[in-house]
C-alpha cells in the first residue's frame, strides 16, 4: 500500500549505498490512538515532522510529543517554532531531509526530555488552555447584549470527532472542559451558556474539504439548528472557525455566514488554520477569486473578537478588522500523568544502554555492529508530501548513511 501511495505521489528514492529503497528500515501503521499511541510515543527516541502544509498552524502530534516529554525535530513553517522549548532542537528549512539529518544526528547525546515536558506543561497543558480559552469568551460576551441575561450565551458551530483531527479533538476538548467547570461552580453561576451544533459535513478524512450537495444539505441544516438555538434560547453570539485557503471551505464560510450573519449579531472566530489572512491580502489572480477576496471580507468581516492560537497567526484574523484578538494556543488533557515516574526513568535507561552499546556519535560508526537499543524516529500524521511524510523518510536513509 505505501508502495503505491508513493509511486501516486511521484517519490522514488534508493540509497546511493544499498540495493533496497529508503523504506527498508521504515515500519508502517494504521490510524492509532488510546494507549496504542501511548505505547508508540513512549517507545520512540524522537518525533520527527517536517511539515510544509499550508494550512498548517499548532500541529496537534507535537504538542502530543510535548507531553510525553518527546524531543521533536521540526520546520520554521507557520506556528510551529513557537511549540518548541528554547533549549530545544533547532526548527530546520522546509524540504530539507539532509538539514533534519544533520540536526538529528546532533542530538542524539543530548538528553533533554525535561525541557519538552516542561513546554507543555506550562503552555499547552488542558487547565492553561481552558483558563484562557474560558477567560477571552467570558470577556468577549461581557461586551455583548447578552450579558443583560444572567448568563451569555453562545452558539458554538464547530463539529467534534469523527472525523478526526487536531480541530476537531480540540473542539471536543473545549467542549468537555467547558462543561467541567460550568460543573464545578454549580448551576447557573458560570458565566456562560453553551449551546452546541455538532456541524460535521465531512464522513471521514479522505472526504475533508471536499465538496458535494450532500455537504451542502448539511450545512443548510446544521445552520437551521443555529438560527433555532437563537430563537429559542435567546443566544446572541456565535463561536465559529473560519477556513483554511482552501475554495471549497471559502464558499462553505461564505454561505454559512450569508445565513448566520443577519441572525447573530455577535461573533467570535477561532482561526485553527493558517494561510487565510496571505490568501486574503495577496492580489486576486482572476475575477472569481478577487470576488470569493471581497465575498469572504464582507461576510465574516468585523468579528467582535478573534482568537488565534499563536503570533504568527495575527496575520490570519487581521484582514477581517475584528475588534480584538488574542492569542489563545492548543492544549489537551495530560496522557502522562505517570511521567516522572515510569516514562522519565525508562527514557534515561534506554539513553544509558544505547550509550554503554555505541558510544557517543562520533564513534557510533565504528560501534555499529554491536548490539544496543536503536535509535527510533517516528513521524505520525497524514500520509501527505506536504506533512513531511517523504523528507521523514529521507532522513532515516541520509543518517542510516551516516552512521
Amino acid at each position: 500500500r505505501f508502495e503505491k501511495f508513493a509511486r501516486s505521489e511521484k517519490w522514488s528514492y534508493k540509497s546511493p549505498n544499498a540495493a533496497g529503497p529508503a523504506v527498508a528500515l521504515l515500519e508502517h501503521g494504521e490510524f492509532i490512538s488510546g494507549d496504542e499511541k501511548k505505547r508508540l510515543f513512549n517507545a520512540s527516541d524522537v518525533l520527527c515532522f517536517p511539515s510544509y502544509y499550508r494550512a498548517e498552524a499548532t500541529p496537534t502530534v507535537i504538542l502530543d510529543a510535548l507531553s510525553h516529554g518527546l524531543p521533536v525535530i521540526s520546520t520554521a513553517w507557520r506556528g510551529i517554532p513557537e511549540l518548541l522549548p528554547e533549549k530545544g532542537i533547532e526548527p530546520c528549512e522546509i524540504r530539507s531531509p539532509s538539514q533534519v539529518a544533520e540536526r538529528l544526528l546532533a542530538s542524539l547525546d543530548v538528553c533533554n526530555w525535561s525541557d519538552y515536558r516542561e513546554q507543555y506543561i506550562s503552555k499547552f497543558s488542558l487547565p492553561v488552555f481552558l483558563d484562557k480559552t474560558a477567560a477571552a469568551l467570558a470577556e468577549a460576551c461581557e461586551e455583548t447584549a447578552s450579558t443583560r441575561a444572567k448568563q451569555a450565551r453562545i452558539v458554538i458551530f464547530a463539529h467534534t470527532p469523527p472525523p478526526v483531527h487536531g480541530q476537531s479533538l480540540m473542539v471536543q476538548s473545549m467542549l468537555e472542559g467547558i462543561s467541567k467547570l460550568s460543573s464545578s461552580v454549580g448551576p447557573g453561576a458560570f458565566p456562560l451558556r453553551v449551546f452546541h451544533v455538532d456541524a460535521r459535513l465531512s464522513s471521514g478524512i479522505d472526504d475533508v474539504g471536499v465538496g458535494s450537495p450532500l455537504k451542502f444539505i448539511r450545512l443548510l441544516r446544521y445552520c437551521a439548528e443555529a438560527i433555532w438555538h437563537r430563537v429559542a434560547h435567546r443566544a446572541d453570539i456565535l463561536y465559529y472557525i473560519p477556513a483554511p485557503a482552501k475554495a471549497t471551505p471559502i464558499l462553505r464560510d461564505c454561505v454559512a455566514m450569508a445565513l448566520l450573519r443577519p441572525v447573530f449579531p455577535k461573533r467570535i472566530y477561532q482561526h485553527r488554520a493558517m494561510g487565510l489572512g496571505l490568501w486574503m491580502k495577496s492580489p486576486g489572480r482572476t475575477v472569481f477569486e478577487r470576488a470569493g477576496q471581497a465575498a469572504t471580507s464582507r461576510l465574516l468581516g468585523e468579528p467582535n473578537l478573534s482568537m488565534v492560537l499563536t503570533p504568527a497567526g495575527v496575520s490570519d484574523a487581521e484582514p477581517f478588522r475584528p475588534r480584538r484578538i488574542v492569542v489563545v494556543p492548543n492544549g489537551k488533557a495530560d496522557p502522562c500523568p505517570d511521567y516522572n515516574e515510569a516514562i522519565l526513568p525508562a527514557r534515561v535507561r534506554r539513553f544509558e544502554s544505547r550509550t554503554a552499546a555505541f558510544g557517543k556519535t562520533e564513534h557510533r560508526r565504528e560501534n555499529r555492529d554491536r548490539n544496543g537499543p536503536s535509535y527510533d524516529m517516528l513521524f505520525l500524521g497524514l500520509c501527505k508530501r506536504s506533512k513531511g511524510l517523504f523528507d521523514a523518510l529521507e532522513t532515516v536513509e541520509a543518517c542510516r548513511q551516516e552512521l
